[in-house]
């Protein structure tokens, strides 16, 4: 089972996300939704929950109808007021009964699937615990728009546990480089902590992050980081969508638009 978050305003994409959600927009020759789907598809997946908003009606349509492509079980739930991940989460509360992924609509992977590469290190751990895909980032200004993880032990070859969790670093302030991204694994008994600390929190801040409300589960269970193999692209801002676009319309196996990429870049 898998939960994608989707109900953001895009305000980093505006004014284009005014008029078309962001997870409409094309990357290669599918929309950014797609690409998600795809890969939470790659790890078996039979159910996937949408947290949207009432003004995305035309990605709702896109989602049911993706559905019917790649044949998997579709639910929409709303989050009408940015209240943040964490509550996002919570939209899907009860509709999950067994552990589940968590991904944003505002990013891909290319290369080898990694929500495969998490199923199989979440099965091995062998007990409830979250998993946290990461990946390293040298670049502090990135790095300060991510959540950056404490190792507190390698544990086996790209699996690490965990001591802390902290969102958006101060540049510089990083207790590593490894930034927590996409397919967040958790389990149903979580959700009860991850409530109270968005009712904790919201009152002080009104949004709280997931990554925030993980920061609790730490004191009851164990929390581990899987750096998957792969590339992790970013179109979170409108700034990095050239970039994202670039990216998967070369790994398509585009020769076409590598040859025109050649003739215009000196």
């Amino acid at each position: 089972m898998a939960v994608i978050l989707a109900a953001g305003e895009g305000r980093r994409f505006f004014p284009l996300s005014a008029y078309v959600p962001k997870e409409l927009l094309p990357l290669g020759r599918h929309p950014i939704i797609e690409w998600v789907v795809r890969e939470v598809m790659s790890a078996g997946i039979e159910e996937i929950i949408l947290v949207s908003a009432a003004r995305k009606a035309a990605l709702e349509r896109l989602f049911r109808r993706l559905a019917d492509e790649y044949g998997f079980r579709a639910r929409i739930v709303r989050q009408d007021v940015p209240r943040g991940t964490a509550d996002a989460v919570l939209r899907a509360r009860c509709h999950l009964h067994e552990p589940f992924f968590v991904y944003y609509a505002d990013e891909v992977w290319l290369g080898e699937s990694r929500a495969r590469q998490l199923r199989a290190a979440y099965e091995s751990l062998g007990c409830p615990a979250v998993l946290l895909p990461v990946f390293r980032v040298e670049d502090q200004g990135l790095l300060a728009r991510l959540s950056a993880v404490e190792v507190r032990e390698e544990v086996s070859s790209g699996l690490y546990s965990i001591s802390r969790v902290i969102e958006k670093p101060l540049p510089g302030s990083a207790p590593s480089e490894l930034a927590v991204v996409s397919g967040i694994v958790l389990e149903p008994p979580m959700l009860e902590e991850i409530a109270v600390a968005v009712k904790e929190a919201a009152a002080d801040r009104g949004e709280v992050y997931l990554t925030d409300a993980i920061s609790w589960l730490l004191h009851r269970w164990p929390v581990y980081a899987l750096e998957p193999k792969g590339e992790w692209v970013d179109v979170g801002t409108i700034e990095r969508y050239p970039e994202a676009f670039v990216r998967v319309a070369l790994a398509e196996g585009g020769e076409e638009f590598r040859g025109f990429l050649k003739s215009v870049v000196q």
